[in-house]
């Protein structure tokens, strides 16, 4: 474990040095920087090739159940290209981690995810659409894309069409999407502009502007007795 986790500091903290950009490395199941433990962890490299942060997965699914141990919370990491919020694989199915994430100051929520049919990929595409508009954050998502190289007997091919989004209001058709990959089965690279500017002032001009109006008092004593 200490050695793969040097390989791949190494990795994406070099290619962020060397192109002078912050990098959210692909996840893997790494020594978390926090405690040794093994996680499915993603970091975030500065463009000095440091490392600004990381978020361990926290809601498990069986392949990872294999492999590692949850993480504990979610947090948002700082960069100079904005506030960003982590979110991997069925995180984005739940609409209270990206209102924890936004309340802690995120701008943007990346995602990333792996997904073996069609449905699943719909799904979580769903999933980080809902978490970006219902918090008025910009978004990324990458989707691993061929074969399943960690369990190799099996014939299973990860799919998905990575995208940028950003709130519907802020987009050219007012759908959320400013730019996706043509199909489901390709690598690419995808650019755009996200203008913060923008965002922030939609956050206090919109019709739904949640972080004045939300009734949190009340929100609180409801979602506590909810969950409890």
């Amino acid at each position: 474990a200490p050695t793969l986790w040097q390989q791949y500091v190494e990795l994406f903290g070099g290619l962020a040095r060397e192109f002078g950009m912050t990098v959210v490395a692909p996840s893997a199941y790494l020594p978390d920087p926090l405690d040794g433990v093994i996680r499915h962890l993603v970091v975030v490299f500065g463009p000095d090739g440091e490392v600004l942060g990381s978020q361990a997965k926290v809601v498990l699914n069986k392949e990872d159940e294999a492999f590692c141990q949850p993480g504990s919370t979610w947090d948002v990491i700082h960069t100079e290209v904005g506030a960003l919020g982590i979110m991997l694989g069925g995180d984005v199915l739940y609409p209270e981690v990206g209102r924890l994430l936004a309340f802690q100051g995120a701008e943007a929520l990346i995602a990333q995810a792996a997904c073996a049919n069609q449905a699943h990929y719909n799904k979580l595409r769903a999933g980080i659409l809902a978490r970006m508009q219902d918090n008025q954050l910009f978004a990324a998502c990458a989707f691993l894309v061929g074969r399943n190289v960690l369990r190799p007997p099996e014939e299973t091919v990860y799919l998905g069409k990575s995208a940028i989004f950003a709130p519907q209001e802020l987009t050219p058709r007012f759908n959320g999407v400013l730019v996706e990959m043509g199909n489901t089965t390709s690598e690419g690279v995808l650019t755009a502009e996200w203008n913060f500017v923008d965002l922030k002032e939609l956050w206090e001009k919109s019709d739904t502007p949640i972080r004045r109006r939300l009734p949190v008092n009340q929100a609180n004593q409801l979602l506590t007795n909810l969950y409890r």
